[in-house]
């Protein structure tokens, strides 16, 4: 009776989970996808949906953040991807370098800024990659660093403020009881 009541408490907890980030993968996702597209902080659009992958793999653990890559890569392919979109194994192995980076670090701002960088390091390799694949050719690096740079510097800004919103995410879920600011 008892192995069944903790079922039940388990089962909750990760329905928490979903709607939860869930929740926050779609808001972010319409905000990359529609606004921040538009607007185009810096010249480029930021994704957003990076720095929340961080952010899930500093404050909660690997498998959370693993679900939560292929999720909200699958969902910024399906609503605003050009092709070719690699989005949610693009996102997977994020989580993976993201998780093990995030193991070496006390979960607080300053980590997760330094986290942010090989993140978008991978970024920026992805993005020269699409580039490559719709050319059909190496694109000049002139033109590339022209791309690359402005979405480097946009989504490092845009997702310095992610980690709080993120933060406040895990608070109903109880994540990482030892994490702080």
């Amino acid at each position: 009776m008892m192995k069944n009541m903790s079922g039940g408490a388990e089962k909750r907890m990760i329905l928490r989970r979903v709607l939860i980030y869930g929740g926050a993968a779609f808001i972010l996702g319409v905000l990359q996808c529609s606004f921040f597209s538009r607007l185009k902080p810096f010249g480029a659009t930021p994704d957003v949906i990076l720095g929340s992958l961080c952010a899930v793999s500093m404050l909660d653990n690997k498998k959370t953040a693993v679900v939560y890559a292929i999720g909200a890569g699958y969902f910024i392919d399906t609503i605003g991807a050009v092709s070719p979109s690699f989005g949610a194994l693009f996102y997977l192995f994020c989580a993976v370098i993201a998780t093990v980076l995030a193991e070496k670090l006390i979960p607080r701002f300053f980590s997760y800024a330094v986290l942010l960088l090989p993140a978008i390091l991978c970024r920026a390799a992805y993005t020269y990659l699409c580039l490559w694949l719709s050319a059909g050719a190496l694109p000049p690096i002139g033109l590339s660093l022209g791309i690359i740079l402005p979405e480097a510097i946009s989504t490092l800004v845009l997702c310095l403020p992610i980690y709080f919103l993120m933060k406040i995410c895990t608070i109903p879920i109880g994540a990482r009881s030892r994490f702080t600011f």
